[in-house]
C-alpha cells in the first residue's frame, strides 16, 4: 500500500532526498571546469540552493510543513539564480557538459521537468558514459512516475558505476514503489556499502527503508 511505501516520510521529504542527492554529485562534477566567475556562481547558488533543500526535508521529517515550505522557498529562490547562471555560460559554450548537468539540476528542483529532461539529455549526447547524469535523468522520470524508465536509468548509472552511491538509492525507491521487497532491500544495502555521508538525510533513510522491508 502506498502507506506502507512511503513509511512515515511525507512524499515531499522523499522526493527532496532524491533532489538533494542529484544536485550535490553535479556540484562536485561542474566544481573541476573552469568556466569563470558566472559558472562558479551558479554552483555557490546550487551549494545554497542544497543547504535549504536538506533544511527543508529534515523539517518534513519532524511535521514541521510550515518550516518544510519556507526552506524550500528559499531553496527554490537559490536555484532559479543558478538556472539565470548556468543559461548565461551556456549562451557562450553550448556544449558545456557541467553546465547543461547543473541546469539539469536546477531545473529539477524547481519542478521544472521538461527542461530538466532536454538538459540531461543534451549532456548525455556529450558524454554518454557519465553515469551522474544517468542516475540524476533517472530522478527525474521516478519524480514524474515513469518508474521503469527511471529504474532503466538507474541500471544504466550502475553498470558504468557500480560505487555511484546515489543510484543505488535511487533504484531502492523505485523498487519500494513498486513493492520489490527483496530487490529494494538489496539496492540499499548497496548504497550503503558505498555511502560517503554526502547526505545524511538519505543515510538515514536507507536505514529506516531497509528496518521497515525487514520488518524489524
Amino acid at each position: 500500500s502506498e502507506e506502507y511505501q512511503m513509511g512515515r516520510f511525507s512524499r515531499l521529504a522523499e522526493t527532496l532526498v532524491v533532489v538533494a542527492l542529484a544536485t550535490l554529485a553535479l556540484v562536485a562534477c561542474g566544481s573541476e571546469t573552469d568556466v569563470g566567475d558566472t559558472f562558479a556562481q551558479g554552483l555557490e547558488h546550487m551549494k545554497q540552493g542544497n543547504g535549504y533543500l536538506r533544511a527543508s526535508s529534515e523539517a518534513a521529517q519532524s511535521g514541521d510543513e510550515e518550516k518544510a515550505q519556507a526552506e524550500y522557498g528559499k531553496a527554490t529562490e537559490e536555484y532559479e539564480n543558478a538556472i539565470a547562471a548556468f543559461e548565461q555560460v551556456l549562451e557562450q559554450e553550448p556544449e558545456n557538459t557541467s553546465a547543461l548537468t547543473n541546469l539539469g539540476a536546477a531545473y529539477y528542483s524547481t519542478l521544472k521537468a521538461e527542461k530538466a529532461i532536454d538538459s540531461y539529455e543534451k549532456a548525455l549526447e556529450l558524454e554518454p558514459d557519465d553515469a551522474g547524469i544517468h542516475s540524476n535523468l533517472a530522478a527525474v522520470y521516478v519524480n514524474q512516475g515513469l518508474l521503469d524508465k527511471g529504474l532503466q536509468e538507474y541500471q544504466t548509472a550502475t553498470d558504468l558505476d557500480p560505487e555511484l552511491a546515489e543510484a543505488h538509492f535511487g533504484t531502492g525507491v523505485v523498487y519500494v514503489l513498486k513493492s520489490e521487497n527483496g530487490n529494494a532491500i538489496a539496492a540499499f544495502v548497496k548504497f550503503q556499502e558505498y555511502d560517503q555521508g554526502q547526505d545524511p538525510i538519505a543515510t538515514f533513510q536507507a536505514t529506516e527503508y531497509l528496518k521497515q522491508l525487514r520488518g524489524e
